[in-house]
């Protein structure tokens, strides 16, 4: 039996910024409905990677696929992504509703298609804030804008869905949302790949992890466990796991794991 098309796969990639190397070699696979996070500290090299992925920036070398098909040429309208915390609002006085339905134009679509509105409240209904679609997201919480975007990105029923650190500053009774909207997602079959620092409420959910460590995969496979120090400057995102294969003889998590 042939093992089913890689949802995801990057191979051997390499990225530069204003001629800086941020991205080393790094490979990776994320299966079809799976959730994959990509952790690692500040400057590690996790924007820069899922923006290549997203061909907001070009690489400097080898191969990036989505369903099979290099990644500049799969569709946009069934990518759905969430960018670093920013306003939902964009300096603009729109609706959540308005927002969430932004979602469902892209450069070959210029107005929403027929549904489009159903489909935005169906979304602003799975985050959990159908009764606020008519307000103005200026006047929303950072933690209600963050769920906008992220119904803004469902709204596309997207076949992967990039989040990039969607806990980022968003109060606890957000991140609980979140979660649950994250099991929805899976539940459908989506597939995801989620920058984090932490897991945390999302431990469960997550599948696999691939740590980075100054643009270089350091680990890929089971998510690390769960510690308050992840966000702090300089972590490294390894904790062994018992039944983890990639644990040496001594215990110790194996760093340059072949990926």
């Amino acid at each position: 039996m042939t093992s089913p098309t890689p949802a995801v796969r990057v191979t051997d990639l390499h990225v530069a910024l204003g001629g800086f190397p941020i991205v080393h070699g790094v490979s990776f696979d994320v299966a079809p409905g799976e959730i994959l996070t990509l952790m690692g500290g500040n400057g590690s090299g996790k924007t820069t990677m899922v923006r290549a992925i997203l061909g907001i920036i070009p690489i400097l070398s080898g191969r990036i696929e989505i369903g099979g098909v290099p990644a500049a040429d799969a569709p946009r309208e069934r990518l759905g992504y969430v960018p670093q915390r920013v306003s939902a609002a964009g300096g603009v006085s729109a609706s959540a509703l308005e927002v969430v339905t932004s979602g469902l134009l892209h450069d070959r679509r210029l107005v929403p298609p027929r549904g489009g509105r159903a489909r935005a409240l169906e979304a602003l209904h799975a985050v959990g804030l159908a009764d606020l679609s008519h307000q103005d997201v200026s006047t929303l919480s950072g933690g209600q804008q963050q769920r906008v975007l992220i119904a803004r990105a469902m709204a596309r029923r997207p076949d992967l869905l990039i989040l990039d650190e969607p806990l980022a500053g968003v109060d606890l009774p957000s991140q609980e949302v979140f979660a649950q909207v994250l099991t929805h997602i899976k539940e459908q079959g989506a597939t995801v790949v989620i920058v984090l620092h932490e897991v945390g409420p999302l431990a469960k959910l997550i599948d696999r992890a691939v740590v980075l460590e100054r643009g270089k995969a350091v680990h890929v496979g089971k998510p690390p466990h769960a510690h308050g120090e992840h966000a702090l400057p300089g972590h490294v995102h390894i904790h062994p796991h018992d039944d983890d294969p990639t644990r040496a003889a001594d215990g110790q998590p194996t760093l340059g794991l072949k990926v």
